[in-house]
């Protein structure tokens, strides 16, 4: 019902979904709405671009408000489709309703499919920035690796108490139920058994360079000797054994070292597991809490952000409306799969350099593509009916991550290229990055056969 519903005339669901937001704005535009499908009136497309900053800063303002129930930042559908597509309603678009079923598919597939992992839209640029600069993110990864701390600690445990089990066994075929020794045998390991992983906890913990408390000294200096005892009086019950039963009480000794391996790796793993618990506490007590002046902060730094973006990429006042066709179609994937592996050279030198390869934003409100050195993302825009503006987003990356000006030293020193201006330079190596990846054969023929190998030589 949902997916129908907002189809048509998105405007009228937002005092629902946003009661406290300006009503005036959004009335105003609700009542050209009629006059935008059927016109490109440049003076009310100006308008949306206004409201939609002014809506845009309302829904964070709503999610770091939320903050502090330290769950992660999610975004409804009606928030994805109008931040992420520009979506007002079908009848601004050509194909509308063909346009829409892809749209929501790709909202509804995106989380699922892996294939999107290179790929973000404006919700997921927002919900990172949200979560890195107020602590969430960190957060968010912590509880992860202490689940998996926990999952680890587990199975560890399962594991000692099953080759316990076999020992039990083992050590009752030796004197039987009735004899004492073996029942204090039995006994005794399971209390010692309990105590290793905490004197391996502390041990480790000097290991990494960490001082332990008094107490924990104390308790380590107590543990070690009660643990030494035990162990001698223990090898002397087996000892009396060996002669009759050699290789029960040698099977015996092997299972004690395997279980005093796996307790010293409890020990190390308990270790982590704490400081993980003791970092959740401390934030959940103190970090986690998003007073006013905080959030204005946060608030103020993602504006920011947003509006460096904005601008940048929306002096052609370009907006989506009388588009058909989202970039992302059913060779995207592959596209983009095969444009990453012709790039190898470059992201193995950004992973040699402990750098990240850029993802790729993609935006509604423009037709440009450039690459954003400060976030480290190739922008493009989500409505496109071909691959190019992905391609030239890449070209302008190779052109602006060049820190040893090979690339731009090289295409300089071209015959066609000599004493031509910087800015001209860069427009002119972005289209025959795009004619050598979309056409070779053109780039030889038509351009020049320096050029085609100059290209040749950057992508080996």
């Amino acid at each position: 019902m949902e997916k129908e519903a907002l189809k048509l005339n998105i405007l009228l669901y937002f005092p629902d979904v946003f009661p406290e937001i300006d009503k005036d704005s959004i009335n105003k535009l609700q009542q050209n709405l009629s006059e935008l499908v059927n016109t490109q009136n440049l003076q009310l497309q100006k308008k949306i671009k206004e409201i939609f900053l002014k809506i845009l800063n309302f829904i964070i303002t709503k999610k770091l408000d939320n903050i502090n129930n330290l769950k992660p930042i999610e975004f409804s559908l009606i928030e994805k489709l109008f931040i992420d597509f520009l979506w007002l309603d079908l009848r601004l678009f050509k194909s509308g309703n063909t346009l829409y079923e892809k749209i929501y598919d790709i909202i509804h597939n995106k989380e699922k499919d892996k294939t999107f992992n290179k790929i973000l839209f404006l919700t997921d640029f927002i919900k990172n920035e949200i979560e890195i600069f107020t602590g969430l993110k960190n957060f968010l990864k912590e509880k992860e690796s202490k689940k998996e701390y926990e999952k680890e600690l587990f199975k560890l445990e399962e594991e000692r108490m099953e080759l316990s089990k076999i020992r039990e066994k083992l050590l009752l075929s030796l004197g039987g139920e009735t004899n004492q020794d073996i029942k204090k045998y039995i006994t005794q390991s399971t209390k010692l058994e309990q105590e290793i992983p905490h004197i391996a906890e502390y041990n480790f913990k000097r290991k990494t360079g960490l001082a332990i408390s008094p107490q924990e000294r104390d308790n380590l200096i107590r543990l070690e000797k009660e643990i030494e005892d035990d162990n001698e009086w223990r090898e002397t019950i087996l000892s009396n054994f060996v002669k009759r039963y050699p290789k029960i009480v040698q099977e015996i000794r092997k299972i004690n070292k395997a279980i005093e391996t796996i307790l010293n790796k409890e020990g190390e793993v308990l270790f982590y597991l704490n400081q993980k618990e003791n970092f959740l506490q401390k934030f959940t007590e103190k970090d986690r809490i998003m007073d006013n002046e905080k959030k204005q902060q946060v608030l103020y730094k993602i504006s920011f952000i947003l509006n460096t973006l904005i601008e940048t990429c929306s002096s052609d006042e370009f907006l989506p409306f009388q588009e058909s066709a989202i970039i992302i179609d059913e060779g995207f994937i592959e596209n983009l799969e095969s444009l990453y592996k012709k790039e190898e050279k470059i992201i193995k030198h950004l992973l040699a350099r402990k750098k990240d390869i850029p993802k790729i934003l993609l935006l509604p409100f423009t037709k440009k593509s450039f690459y954003n050195k400060e976030n480290n993302l190739l922008i493009a825009p989500v409505y496109s009916s071909n691959f190019l503006p992905i391609y030239e987003a890449f070209a302008l990356f190779k052109w602006h991550s060049d820190t040893l000006h090979d690339v731009k030293a090289g295409y300089h020193l071209l015959k066609r290229n000599r004493g031509i201006e910087p800015n001209v330079l860069e427009k002119r190596f972005v289209k025959d990055y795009v004619l050598y990846l979309m056409d070779k054969k053109k780039l030889q023929t038509s351009v020049d056969i320096e050029t085609y190998n100059f290209f040749e030589r950057i992508f080996k």
